[in-house]
Protein backbone atom coordinates (compact mmCIF):
# COMPACT_ATOMS: atom_id res chain seq x y z
CA UNK A 1 0.00 0.00 0.00
CA UNK A 2 1.47 3.47 -0.98
CA UNK A 3 2.22 5.59 2.03
CA UNK A 4 -0.62 8.68 2.15
CA UNK A 5 0.61 12.33 2.99
CA UNK A 6 -1.11 14.81 5.34
CA UNK A 7 -0.67 18.14 5.42
CA UNK A 8 -2.19 20.99 6.76
CA UNK A 9 -2.30 23.41 3.44
CA UNK A 10 -5.91 25.46 3.55
CA UNK A 11 -4.88 29.07 4.42
CA UNK A 12 -7.56 32.22 4.32
CA UNK A 13 -7.21 35.71 4.25
CA UNK A 14 -10.04 38.37 4.16
CA UNK A 15 -10.62 41.96 3.32
CA UNK A 16 -13.82 43.95 3.93
CA UNK A 17 -15.72 45.22 0.75
CA UNK A 18 -19.17 46.93 0.57
CA UNK A 19 -19.55 46.28 4.31
CA UNK A 20 -19.38 42.03 3.85
CA UNK A 21 -16.37 39.91 4.20
CA UNK A 22 -14.68 38.71 1.11
CA UNK A 23 -12.26 35.78 1.86
CA UNK A 24 -9.69 33.56 0.01
CA UNK A 25 -9.30 29.87 0.49
CA UNK A 26 -5.84 28.62 -1.12
CA UNK A 27 -5.06 25.07 -1.19
CA UNK A 28 -1.96 23.50 -1.97
CA UNK A 29 -2.62 20.56 -4.51
CA UNK A 30 0.92 19.04 -4.58
CA UNK A 31 2.36 18.75 -0.90
CA UNK A 32 5.34 21.62 -0.48
CA UNK A 33 8.01 18.54 -0.07
CA UNK A 34 7.67 18.90 -3.90
CA UNK A 35 9.88 20.07 -6.68
CA UNK A 36 6.43 22.41 -8.35
CA UNK A 37 4.67 23.69 -5.17
CA UNK A 38 0.91 24.17 -6.59
CA UNK A 39 -1.55 26.03 -5.72
CA UNK A 40 -5.07 26.45 -6.33
CA UNK A 41 -7.83 28.94 -4.75
CA UNK A 42 -11.34 30.22 -4.28
CA UNK A 43 -12.95 33.69 -2.89
CA UNK A 44 -16.49 33.94 -1.22
CA UNK A 45 -18.30 36.43 0.21
CA UNK A 46 -19.75 35.94 4.03
CA UNK A 47 -22.95 37.75 4.90
CA UNK A 48 -23.45 38.80 8.07
CA UNK A 49 -26.35 38.65 10.36
CA UNK A 50 -28.37 41.88 9.36
CA UNK A 51 -31.28 40.52 11.80
CA UNK A 52 -32.23 38.45 14.36
CA UNK A 53 -34.15 36.60 11.86
CA UNK A 54 -31.31 36.51 8.55
CA UNK A 55 -29.16 33.58 8.67
CA UNK A 56 -25.16 34.06 7.65
CA UNK A 57 -24.63 32.95 4.17
CA UNK A 58 -21.26 32.25 2.01
CA UNK A 59 -21.21 33.26 -1.23
CA UNK A 60 -19.08 31.90 -3.88
CA UNK A 61 -17.50 34.88 -6.28
CA UNK A 62 -14.54 33.56 -8.03
CA UNK A 63 -11.79 31.00 -8.38
CA UNK A 64 -8.34 30.51 -9.86
CA UNK A 65 -8.15 29.47 -13.59
CA UNK A 66 -5.53 26.28 -13.20
CA UNK A 67 -6.43 23.04 -12.55
CA UNK A 68 -9.31 24.56 -10.05
CA UNK A 69 -11.06 22.89 -7.19
CA UNK A 70 -14.61 21.62 -5.56
CA UNK A 71 -16.13 22.36 -2.50
CA UNK A 72 -18.67 21.01 -0.93
CA UNK A 73 -20.39 21.51 2.64
CA UNK A 74 -20.04 17.96 4.17
CA UNK A 75 -20.41 16.96 7.54
CA UNK A 76 -18.18 16.14 10.74
CA UNK A 77 -17.26 12.19 10.29
CA UNK A 78 -18.24 11.31 6.30
CA UNK A 79 -16.32 9.66 4.22
CA UNK A 80 -15.60 11.94 1.62
CA UNK A 81 -14.51 10.40 -1.78
CA UNK A 82 -15.05 10.31 -5.08
CA UNK A 83 -17.59 8.31 -4.94
CA UNK A 84 -19.75 9.94 -2.37
CA UNK A 85 -19.44 12.80 -4.04
CA UNK A 86 -21.21 11.43 -7.35
CA UNK A 87 -23.80 10.34 -5.33
CA UNK A 88 -24.93 13.46 -4.02
CA UNK A 89 -24.34 12.98 -0.42
CA UNK A 90 -23.06 16.44 0.20
CA UNK A 91 -24.55 20.44 -0.56
CA UNK A 92 -21.80 21.39 -3.82
CA UNK A 93 -20.39 24.87 -2.71
CA UNK A 94 -18.47 25.43 -5.98
CA UNK A 95 -18.03 22.81 -8.77
CA UNK A 96 -16.73 22.75 -12.38
CA UNK A 97 -20.82 23.97 -13.30
CA UNK A 98 -21.34 26.23 -10.57
CA UNK A 99 -22.35 29.85 -11.51
CA UNK A 100 -20.41 33.01 -9.57
CA UNK A 101 -23.49 33.98 -6.67
CA UNK A 102 -23.92 30.24 -5.47
CA UNK A 103 -24.88 30.46 -1.94
CA UNK A 104 -25.00 28.48 0.88
CA UNK A 105 -27.04 29.35 4.18
CA UNK A 106 -25.12 28.58 7.47
CA UNK A 107 -28.24 29.67 9.43
CA UNK A 108 -27.90 31.09 12.65
CA UNK A 109 -24.71 30.52 15.38
CA UNK A 110 -26.97 28.56 17.79
CA UNK A 111 -28.02 25.97 14.99
CA UNK A 112 -27.35 22.65 15.20
CA UNK A 113 -28.14 20.29 11.82
CA UNK A 114 -26.55 17.80 9.77
CA UNK A 115 -24.04 20.35 8.10
CA UNK A 116 -23.71 22.76 11.30
CA UNK A 117 -23.11 22.68 14.68
CA UNK A 118 -23.33 25.97 17.00
CA UNK A 119 -21.32 28.31 14.68
CA UNK A 120 -19.00 25.77 13.35
CA UNK A 121 -19.61 23.91 9.93
CA UNK A 122 -16.85 22.10 7.48
CA UNK A 123 -16.14 22.38 3.57
CA UNK A 124 -14.72 19.28 2.00
CA UNK A 125 -12.56 20.02 -1.13
CA UNK A 126 -11.49 17.72 -3.75
CA UNK A 127 -8.77 19.14 -6.55
CA UNK A 128 -6.10 17.50 -8.65
CA UNK A 129 -2.43 17.49 -8.41
CA UNK A 130 -1.53 18.67 -12.14
CA UNK A 131 1.51 16.04 -11.82
CA UNK A 132 1.98 12.30 -12.31
CA UNK A 133 2.99 10.18 -9.68
CA UNK A 134 6.47 9.73 -10.04
CA UNK A 135 6.98 13.68 -10.11
CA UNK A 136 8.68 13.66 -13.46
CA UNK A 137 6.31 16.56 -14.71
CA UNK A 138 2.90 17.60 -15.59
CA UNK A 139 0.22 15.16 -16.21
CA UNK A 140 -0.38 15.41 -20.01
CA UNK A 141 -3.80 13.06 -19.10
CA UNK A 142 -5.16 16.13 -17.02
CA UNK A 143 -5.12 16.57 -13.55
CA UNK A 144 -6.02 14.02 -11.61
CA UNK A 145 -8.74 14.35 -8.80
CA UNK A 146 -6.78 12.34 -6.03
CA UNK A 147 -6.67 15.41 -3.53
CA UNK A 148 -9.68 15.32 -1.29
CA UNK A 149 -9.43 17.36 2.18
CA UNK A 150 -11.36 19.38 4.27
CA UNK A 151 -11.63 22.85 6.48
CA UNK A 152 -13.16 23.53 9.54
CA UNK A 153 -14.37 27.10 10.02
CA UNK A 154 -15.97 29.46 13.01
CA UNK A 155 -19.27 31.91 12.00
CA UNK A 156 -20.16 34.94 13.99
CA UNK A 157 -21.20 38.23 13.34
CA UNK A 158 -17.52 39.16 13.20
CA UNK A 159 -16.84 37.02 10.47
CA UNK A 160 -15.54 33.63 9.65
CA UNK A 161 -12.39 31.70 10.77
CA UNK A 162 -10.37 29.18 9.59
CA UNK A 163 -9.96 26.28 12.68
CA UNK A 164 -8.32 23.44 11.25
CA UNK A 165 -7.73 21.52 8.21
CA UNK A 166 -6.30 18.11 6.47
CA UNK A 167 -5.68 17.06 3.09
CA UNK A 168 -4.37 14.13 1.59
CA UNK A 169 -2.34 13.21 -1.49
CA UNK A 170 -2.55 10.46 -3.81
CA UNK A 171 -5.69 8.57 -1.94
CA UNK A 172 -9.05 7.66 -2.20
CA UNK A 173 -10.24 10.18 0.31
CA UNK A 174 -9.99 11.15 4.38
CA UNK A 175 -13.37 10.83 7.07
CA UNK A 176 -14.21 14.54 7.46
CA UNK A 177 -12.53 16.20 10.99
CA UNK A 178 -9.97 13.41 10.88
CA UNK A 179 -6.52 12.73 9.73
CA UNK A 180 -7.59 9.24 8.55
CA UNK A 181 -7.36 8.27 5.01
CA UNK A 182 -9.11 6.22 2.57
CA UNK A 183 -6.48 4.20 1.07
CA UNK A 184 -6.58 3.40 -3.03
CA UNK A 185 -7.36 -0.59 -3.31
CA UNK A 186 -4.26 -2.62 -4.45
CA UNK A 187 -4.45 -4.32 -7.65
CA UNK A 188 -4.43 -7.35 -5.59
CA UNK A 189 -7.36 -6.51 -3.76
CA UNK A 190 -9.41 -6.08 -7.00
CA UNK A 191 -7.96 -9.69 -8.57
CA UNK A 192 -9.34 -11.30 -4.87
CA UNK A 193 -12.62 -9.13 -5.17
CA UNK A 194 -13.42 -10.71 -9.16
CA UNK A 195 -12.13 -14.28 -7.66
CA UNK A 196 -14.69 -14.23 -4.53
CA UNK A 197 -17.76 -13.04 -7.18
CA UNK A 198 -16.66 -15.61 -9.45
CA UNK A 199 -17.08 -18.06 -6.60
CA UNK A 200 -20.01 -16.80 -5.12
CA UNK A 201 -21.63 -17.13 -8.48
CA UNK A 202 -20.15 -20.22 -9.30
CA UNK A 203 -21.98 -21.45 -5.69
CA UNK A 204 -25.47 -19.99 -6.27
CA UNK A 205 -25.46 -21.69 -9.52
CA UNK A 206 -25.08 -24.65 -8.05
CA UNK A 207 -27.69 -24.62 -5.48
CA UNK A 208 -30.22 -23.12 -8.57
CA UNK A 209 -29.57 -26.93 -10.30
CA UNK A 210 -29.47 -29.06 -7.30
Amino acid sequence: MRKKVIYRPIETSKITLDGDLRYSLTVIQVPSTASWPDYTSIILDYTRFRTQLSPATITFQMSAIDEGSDWYLVPDGAEFTASTIASGAFKTFVNGLTPYGNTLNLGQIGDTTRYINNGTFYLGVNTGSGFIDNGGGFNSGGPMRNVFGWAKFSFNPAGIQLLDSAMTYDSAGIFVGTNTTIPIPEPETYAMLIAGLGILGFVVRRKKIY
